[in-house]
C-alpha cells in the first residue's frame, strides 16, 4: 500500500461525502496481489489530513499546466 493511495482514497471519499451528505467515519484500503490472490489492507482515520493533502496536489498539478 503506497501513500498516495491514502490521497485517492481521500477524493472518492469527498466525492461520496458530497453526492451521499453523509460523512464516512474512517476509509479502507484493500490492495490484492496479481500473483499469488494474497491481499493487504489498512484503514485510514485520518480524514481530513488526506482530504487537505489532495486538494493540495490538485492545485499544484493545475498551476503546473
Amino acid at each position: 500500500i503506497y501513500s498516495e493511495m491514502f490521497f485517492q482514497c481521500a477524493a472518492y471519499q469527498m466525492a461520496w461525502e458530497q453526492q451521499n451528505k453523509k460523512k464516512i467515519a474512517y476509509r479502507l484500503i484493500v490492495k490484492f496481489s496479481k500473483d499469488d490472490g494474497s491481499f493487504e489492507f489498512m484503514e485510514l482515520h485520518e480524514n481530513e489530513k488526506d482530504k487537505k493533502a489532495f486538494l493540495a496536489a490538485v492545485e499544484l498539478k493545475n498551476r503546473l499546466i
